[in-house]
C-alpha cells in the first residue's frame, strides 16, 4: 500500500513538473517577441517601392515623408505577424520570419506575375566602438565571416559590391580592389580607395541582409538575392 502511494506521489509531482516546464517554454516564446523585439528602422522592400519603415515603440508606423498608420503584434496560434495599419494605405500584414525578417504570408502576396511580397529587413545600429575594441570569441567572429563570404551587395544609389571570401572588395565602379575582414560579431572593417571614402567599420543585422555604414540610413547596402 505504501509503495502504491508513494508511486501515485512520485507520478504527480512529475506531472506537474512537465506541466510547469510546458507552459514555462510557452511564455519564454509568448515573451519572446514583443514590441521592443521590433522597434526600429527596417528596409521594406515592396512589389512597388523600396525604402525606410520605422516601427515606433509607441505603436506608430511611418515611411517617412510618404505615410504613417499604426502597428501591433499578433499571435495567430504560434505564428506571430507585425500589422501595419496605415492611415492612406491598405494594411499591411508580415509574419515573422526571423527578428530580423519580416515578409509576407504568401496567401496575402499582392496581385501579380508571379509571388508578389513584402518584404522587411532590420536596419542594425551603426557599429559600436567599443564593441570592436573588446576581446572577441574567434568563434563568433567565424560564423560572421562565413555569413558574409562572397555575398554581393546593392547600395542605395544602385551600385554593387562584392566581399569576396579571400578578404577582397570588388566593386562595378571601381577597378582597384579594396579589402575587408570581421573584426566583432555583425561589425566589419572595409578599407577601399574609393573617394569619397565611406567611414571604415560597417556593422549588419544577424541575418546579414543589410550593412550600415554610419549613422546616416542612405549610406546602406541591400544584400542580394533575398528571398
Amino acid at each position: 500500500m505504501a509503495a502504491s502511494i508513494w508511486r501515485k506521489l512520485a507520478a504527480s509531482i512529475l506531472t506537474a513538473i512537465l506541466f510547469a516546464s510546458v507552459f514555462a517554454v510557452r511564455a519564454d516564446v509568448a515573451s519572446e517577441f514583443t514590441v521592443e523585439t521590433f522597434s526600429g528602422n527596417w528596409m521594406g522592400v515592396h512589389p512597388d517601392w523600396k525604402g525606410i519603415v520605422v516601427l515606433r515603440a509607441d505603436g506608430v508606423c511611418a515611411r517617412p515623408h510618404f505615410c504613417a498608420g499604426q502597428w501591433s503584434i499578433a499571435d495567430d496560434h504560434g505564428t506571430y505577424t507585425v500589422n501595419m495599419n496605415w492611415d492612406a494605405w491598405h494594411p499591411d500584414i508580415v509574419e515573422v520570419r526571423t527578428p530580423d525578417h519580416l515578409v509576407t504570408p504568401e496567401r496575402l502576396a499582392t496581385p501579380g506575375p508571379g509571388i508578389r511580397l513584402f518584404h522587411l529587413y532590420r536596419i542594425p545600429l551603426p557599429p559600436v566602438m567599443k564593441d570592436v575594441r573588446a576581446a572577441q570569441d574567434p568563434a563568433k567572429l567565424q560564423a560572421t565571416k562565413a555569413l558574409m563570404d562572397d555575398s554581393k551587395w546593392s547600395l542605395i544609389d544602385n551600385k554593387q559590391i562584392t566581399l569576396e571570401a579571400g578578404g577582397d572588395v570588388a566593386c562595378d565602379f571601381d577597378a582597384r580592389k579594396g579589402n575587408w575582414q570581421v573584426v566583432a560579431p555583425n561589425i566589419l572593417r572595409i578599407s577601399v580607395p574609393w573617394r569619397p571614402a565611406p567611414p571604415e567599420f560597417v556593422s549588419t543585422n544577424h541575418d546579414g541582409t543589410i550593412l550600415r555604414w554610419s549613422d546616416d540610413e542612405n549610406i546602406l547596402g541591400l544584400r542580394e538575392g533575398l528571398r
